[in-house]
């Protein structure tokens, strides 16, 4: 897993362990929305599905290069891109370096012509992702350490218990369940953040919730959240994800004057159309 803000998918780690490259859709702002707001995973919101899909076509700009440092990476640091903006090509998955960490290899795609790709050698210099790994380079006895794939059952992602939650710099975020009376099989998850003060400093209060099957393929999102503090703005939302991939309704943030929207077809149609 990465610390990034943003829709991410595929993660190389360089030989010596201290860079990776992301597939990710940082810089377009397609997750941030919500996000960038930063708070635990309280609520089954679901919301990468439909955003991928969008961001994926008609042209696939989901899988960006970026290169970033470890350290940079659990700081949020965006790092840097290694496709050229403008030229019309996007990157596309799955990035993989070269043994000694010089070079970073991935394909992209023509936005005009889906037919028309190439390979893309990234050359890096000046990094301290040359080298072999140092330390330790046994390999675990993995069936001791994993469990079997065969053992694997999918279900829905574990959510943190109903409780209170202290802030990283004070305030609570309380995390309720109830029955839906009105809709059987449903479940309303609610938190509730009073003066709750996160890793940057910002100030939540006010409530988001969801409202979803046991299944999680339907789930109604809502929040009206005020941000003050070391930034201003809010979180305000009421929007329907189903079956992972449909997605109706409108969750906005407002970060200081910036506001951004999940799935603001302008800002997807500009990405796209810019590679």
């Amino acid at each position: 897993m990465t610390a990034g803000l943003d829709y991410e998918e595929n993660v190389s780690v360089s030989s010596n362990e201290q860079w990776i490259i992301a597939g990710s859709t940082r810089g377009l702002d397609a997750l941030t929305p919500m996000s960038r707001i930063q708070r635990p995973a309280f609520l089954p919101a679901n919301i990468v599905g439909p955003v991928y899909t969008a961001y994926a076509a008609p042209v696939n700009v989901s899988n960006q290069a970026w290169v970033v440092a470890i350290d940079d990476e659990l700081n949020r640091e965006d790092g840097l891109p290694l496709i050229v903006e403008g030229d019309g090509y996007a990157g596309q998955s799955i990035p993989g370096w070269n043994p000694d960490g010089t070079a970073v290899t991935f394909w992209e795609q023509s936005k005009d012509d889906p037919t028309d790709t190439r390979l893309v050698i990234a050359n890096l210099k000046y990094t301290t992702s040359v080298g072999p790994l140092v330390g330790d380079k046994s390999t675990p006895e993995l069936s001791s350490t994993l469990p079997k794939l065969s053992t694997y059952v999918p279900s829905t992602p574990e959510l943190p218990p109903t409780g209170t939650y202290a802030g990283a710099g004070g305030g609570t975020a309380v995390v309720s369940e109830a029955t839906d009376q009105a809709n059987p099989g449903h479940t309303i998850r609610t938190v509730t953040y009073t003066d709750y003060v996160n890793e940057d400093g910002m100030i939540l209060n006010g409530i988001e919730a969801t409202d979803s099957t046991a299944n999680q393929l339907y789930i109604h999102y809502t929040a009206d959240i005020t941000v003050t503090g070391t930034h201003t703005g809010y979180l305000k939302g009421d929007a329907t994800i189903t079956n992972r991939q449909t997605y109706s309704g409108y969750i906005t943030s407002d970060v200081d004057g910036d506001v951004q929207s999940i799935l603001d077809q302008d800002a997807i149609e500009e990405a796209q159309q810019n590679v």
